[in-house]
């Protein structure tokens, strides 16, 4: 047991910089104006902004000589296997959405998660095709920082994180949090056999990630007088709607092509009214 938290860190962390090289693959489609890129965020704490820059031109370095090459070869496969992909690791992290869908109280979408899991593993070939979501069970997103947010902590100071990306003190948290608990990590981390699968895991993630984000990431930086202020804006603004389940936060990474054809999940505020 000793030996295995040790290597379980090591593993988590090439699956996470794989990920997260540059985390902006996880953003949103719509680049804010830019006008509105040329404002001062006056509500997002950034303390570190001269640290964070330079940590930012670095992560968009790595990018540049690793994730982005990786995806371009990706990118070339069929559409039909590029959205199994996608929706075969989507599928793997549903267990632990569902976890954190209880954590917040969210009955109605725990039961959606489970459904979802069991429906396509088993019906959908172990979550490469997506019939949940034509039964009436959409996707959604849920993880430890926002779990936090629910409960009451507040975001902290804007961090970008060297590899992993655009972040703040508590979403630092969840992700370790999110790391090491997700039933599949923690699975077969603990096995000998299975040890590869977060690496596997990792970097399958993170060059479908950057593929599926490759033209929005080239609009933003193409249109933005401030790449970084843009990215920590667009960063924040999607973490905040994510935690109140409105329907444009629902993207981390971002959503499914399907999802376009999907109604929007309602918000908490919507629901409290109702």
């Amino acid at each position: 047991m000793s030996c295995t938290l040790p290597r379980f860190a090591r593993q988590i962390a090439l699956s996470a910089a794989i990920v997260g090289t540059l985390s902006t693959a996880a953003l949103a489609e719509e680049a804010p104006a830019p006008r509105q890129q040329a404002q001062q965020s006056t509500d997002i704490n950034d303390p570190f902004e001269y640290v964070n820059r330079g940590i930012f031109e670095v992560n968009i370095f790595l990018d540049e000589i690793a994730l982005k090459p990786l995806a371009a070869w990706y990118g070339v496969l069929p559409d039909r296997a590029r959205e199994g992909t996608h929706n075969f690791l989507a599928n793997l992290k549903t267990p632990w959405v569902a976890v954190n869908d209880a954590a917040q109280g969210e009955g109605q979408r725990f039961g959606t998660s489970i459904a979802r899991f069991f429906i396509n593993t088993l019906l959908g070939f172990f979550g490469t095709f997506d019939p949940a979501a034509h039964m009436g069970f959409p996707a959604h997103e849920e993880d430890a920082g926002q779990t936090f947010a629910v409960w009451g902590a507040g975001e902290g100071p804007y961090i970008m994180l060297p590899v992993f990306g655009p972040s703040n003190a508590r979403d630092t948290l969840g992700f370790a949090v999110d790391s090491f608990l997700d039933p599949v990590n923690f699975a077969t981390s603990r096995s000998d056999k299975l040890d590869w699968v977060p690496y596997a895991r990792g970097a399958a993630s993170g060059i479908d990630s950057r593929q599926r984000n490759w033209q929005t990431l080239e609009d933003l930086k193409r249109n933005s007088t401030d790449y970084y202020a843009t990215i920590r804006r667009v960063y924040t603004e999607r973490r905040r709607a994510a935690i109140r389940n409105d329907a444009g936060g629902e993207a981390m990474p971002m959503p499914r092509m399907s999802d376009a054809d999907e109604a929007p999940a309602p918000s908490r505020a919507d629901a409290t009214r109702q």
